[in-house]
């Protein structure tokens, strides 16, 4: 018996990759996730429950998330 993924969901005949793909986002979930990436650290670094280092290196990560996103968008887009 082989299972079938989770995330594969059908979308008025069209086959989405996951539910992120069913939000009418229009490019912009790197950009939603970078942001969600930069609040969390921020937040746990404010309460007690992440070390400095560890919420940079999460904010950079966010950051250069966001960079490449912009990249492809802007490569895309011409």
């Amino acid at each position: 018996m082989e299972a079938s993924p989770l995330y594969i969901i059908s979308i008025q005949g069209k086959e989405a990759g996951s539910m992120l793909d069913k939000l009418p986002l229009n490019g912009k979930k790197t950009y939603v996730v970078a942001a969600l990436t930069v609040i969390y650290a921020v937040s746990g670094m404010l309460l007690g429950f992440m070390d400095f280092d560890a919420s940079m290196t999460l904010i950079a990560g966010a950051l250069g998330l966001s960079t490449v996103g912009h990249k492809i968008d802007k490569i895309s887009s011409n």
